[in-house]
């Protein structure tokens, strides 16, 4: 099937003479003839015009239009205007269009009636070509059918080239003009925005030069610029804010969920990164600081109170490096502040005074005596924290480097255990390791590191360990040799494999490259795994050998198997939560989701409102320890949230009935309670492109898995609870695959590998 009408590709074209002929050459070669291509030449002071003229002769496809230097914007809105196809795509003068990109996109474009078809982006320059990490970190290249409020991903793509829009999201649309920087977002949010059909074709279709220093383009220079770029990231969010609530395309609950999504990929990514730099910058400082609470003040106050990231950047990020504050610009500091803890105390109080009470503490000081600052006590705290700073910047790795290897040429330590961490807290399972390790043999000495450890102390004791234990990624001894005859144990972190980590994982969107992965893990002595059938999984992704395969089952799944455990469980829950007895208890337990800096703020995929629960049934939300908020619960008194509450997971499976999760390891040891578990799936194929899963989805299935709300409503009211899984032979089966048989014991084989 063929559309009647074709496609008008426009190109703003301004000084790219050394560009211009790579760029139409790639547009000739584009084999769909049903096209016109129109280039705005904005006023160019070089060759760039008369070239143009020189290659697009007896190509009627062209057409050249001249004008005065009027900006980008302008220029492609000159060309919007002339334009006649039923559908549109920009390309930028010094970029490249892959071979048949135009005909391939077209097609997909009839055949699915798409309103927004995109390809992938290529960047380039002279010595090599890569895909943007953020690109494939957010899984922009999964998938097929995509909008933007199941796919927020789409926000990491928010220029116009690479995508071809049909004429009816783009109507009435235009380029600000008075926008000097991210002028395109502008058009580009709109049309996801209306967009009811976005497709994704798995092809390169478009070619993006990064050029190199001395002839980059305005986007490429934005440090250089960085006031004037912040300044038109305020005003194309105040642009892209009040059109997109005017057009009102999606009830309000929606609008928000959008905003919040596009407002924290443009604060991440652009406008609190150049706002460091203005900043640090003493002429630049006082209007950096005016321009955010400006962008601030402009947010839908239900997103701001919900903007962890914005939150946290502000409150922990900026105060570290608040000794760069300028006496005359404290005024304006602490108006920002005070604005942002005003509208966002539930986060201030509940999220920043735990996560990070230091920075909480120096906040309150200074909003609290903003009349009584001196100006030499800050002078003299900038000069000595700036040199603190400098010196941890600069020689602090050195440091540490030499400390190891020193420690390493003195005696080993026999009777020496380190158990460390890269976190602020130790998981249960360590915290229960050390306390075994230290109760049955006194004359082992164990030392605890975590992040907040003091890093001199810390290398020291890794140097002269005789035994260093860990449970996850420890970046201290990444690309360090251990000393030889010392054990390096990873216990890690969960029992059975659901989602791939290590080398297995490399290629996803959620990874690391090969060369990390190795570095990190080679060096492991022995590893702990909860099943003989796992053992080649767990070799293979910490690129080990089997034999230092050691399998046990570890201390804090143990602990659900013990009955006097279990008994107390119950008895502190009961005086904890009297309110609670009697119900019947949903426990809902999802891993979760992105890169690090991103799980910090877990955002909901469950609509628990559609879920009709009866007077006697209610939901306890735990989340994963990574993340320190939540987004979209709604929690209630059916809903509680228990991430922070004073009861561990542990204790929330024995008081619970069923489990709900997602792609959480906790599935295994819920099984060892023998208890119904429901897998919600809702993003199977979005998490498939992050992370992945070792075996097929089927495979984790104990009891019923479910791919929306419907269906979970559907699982939930069919009383599973009353399920007898101790007889059931296909979940003891499955069971017994991942966590092993249950005579497994972890107290012999870890003990004995330290001694």
């Amino acid at each position: 099937m063929r559309c009647k009408l074709g496609i008008t590709v426009i190109i703003p074209c301004y000084n790219v003479e050394n560009y211009v002929g790579q760029m139409i050459k790639s547009l000739k070669s584009q084999k769909e003839n049903d096209v016109e291509f129109i280039i705005v030449d904005d006023g160019s002071t070089d060759q760039t015009c008369q070239l143009i003229k020189n290659l697009i002769k007896n190509d009627s496809r062209f057409k050249l239009i001249e004008q005065e230097n009027m900006g980008v914007s302008n220029a492609r809105n000159t060309a919007l205007q002339e334009s006649s196809g039923e559908y549109i795509m920009f390309v930028d003068s010094d970029d490249v269009l892959a071979e048949d990109a135009i005909e391939k996109m077209y097609l997909e474009a009839c055949k699915t009636n798409a309103d927004i078809v995109y390809g992938k982006i290529v960047r380039f320059n002279s010595k090599s070509h890569w895909y943007a990490k953020s690109h494939l970190e957010k899984n922009l290249y999964s998938g097929k059918y995509k909008d933007i409020k199941q796919n927020p991903e789409l926000f990491y793509s928010i220029g116009p080239c690479a995508k071809l829009y049909s004429r009816k999201v783009i109507e009435n649309l235009y380029f600000p003009e008075e926008i000097i920087f991210g002028e395109d977002q502008y058009f580009t949010f709109l049309t996801y925005a209306r967009a009811k059909c976005i497709v994704f074709i798995d092809m390169d279709v478009y070619f993006y030069r990064v050029r190199e220093t001395g002839s980059r383009s305005l986007t490429q220079t934005t440090y250089e610029n960085a006031i004037i770029y912040l300044e038109s990231l305020v005003g194309v969010y105040k642009l892209i804010i009040e059109r997109f609530y005017a057009e009102n395309l999606y009830i309000r609950a929606e609008q928000l969920v959008i905003e919040s999504e596009y407002l924290n990929r443009m604060f991440k990514y652009e406008f609190f990164p150049i706002f460091k730099k203005a900043y640090r910058q003493n002429n630049q400082q006082k209007r950096a600081l005016q321009l955010m609470l400006e962008l601030i003040k402009l947010i839908d106050e239900k997103v701001l109170s919900e903007a962890y990231t914005l939150m946290k950047a502000i409150c922990v990020e900026l105060t570290d490096i608040n000794f760069l504050l300028r006496w005359k610009n404290v005024d304006e500091f602490i108006n920002m502040q005070k604005y942002l803890i005003e509208k966002n105390a539930r986060i201030f109080e509940d999220k920043i005074q735990i996560y990070y009470p230091m920075q909480y503490s120096k906040i309150l000081n200074l909003v609290s005596n903003e009349k009584k600052h001196n100006r030499l006590e800050m002078r003299l705290n900038k000069i000595k924290h700036g040199i603190l700073y400098i010196l941890r910047r600069k020689f602090a790795t050195k440091v540490y480097r030499v400390v190891y290897h020193l420690s390493q040429m003195m005696p080993m330590k026999d009777n020496s255990v380190v158990i460390g961490t890269t976190k602020n807290e130790f998981s249960r399972n360590l915290q229960l390791l050390g306390m075994k390790i230290s109760d049955e043999n006194p004359e082992i000495k164990v030392r605890f590191v975590k992040k907040t450890t003091n890093k001199i102390y810390q290398y020291y004791q890794l140097g002269r360990a005789k035994c260093i234990i860990i449970d996850d990624y420890y970046y201290p001894l990444y690309n360090k040799k251990i000393r030889k005859d010392a054990e390096y144990i990873q216990i890690w972190h969960a029992m059975g494999a659901l989602k791939k980590f290590g080398l297995n994982s490399v290629s996803k969107g959620d990874s690391n490259s090969e060369i990390f992965e190795y570095r990190a893990h080679s060096q492991y002595t022995k590893v702990i795994c909860s099943s003989p059938t796992l053992n080649k999984i767990y070799a293979d992704s910490f690129g080990i050998s089997e034999d230092k395969i050691v399998n046990a089952r570890l201390l804090e799944p143990s602990l659900l198997t013990n009955s006097d455990y279990k008994k107390q469980a119950h008895i502190k829950f009961k005086r904890m939560y009297p309110n609670f007895l009697n119900k019947k208890i949903l426990l809902f337990a999802p891993t979760f989701r992105g890169s690090p800096r991103d799980r910090i703020v877990y955002r909901n995929i469950i609509n628990w409102k559609e879920l009709n629960l009866d007077s006697n049934t209610i939901v306890l939300v735990k989340l994963h320890p990574s993340v320190e908020m939540a987004q979209g619960f709604n929690f209630s008194n059916s809903i509680v949230d228990m991430t922070d509450a004073d009861i561990t997971l542990s204790e929330l499976m024995i008081i619970s009935n069923v489990l709900i999760t997602d792609y959480s390891s906790v599935i295994f040891d819920y099984t060892l309670l023998n208890k119904p578990i429901i897998q919600y799936l809702g993003d199977l194929n979005r998490y498939q492109s992050e992370r992945d899963t070792f075996f097929h989805v089927e495979k984790y299935n104990f009891n019923y898995q479910v791919y929306n709300t419907k269906e979970l409503q559907k699982t939930i009211e069919t009383n599973l609870e009353k399920l007898d899984l101790s007889i059931d032979v296909e979940y003891q089966r499955k069971k017994h695959f991942f966590v092993g048989t249950d005579d497994l014991e972890e107290k012999t084989t870890i003990i004995d590998l330290i001694k």
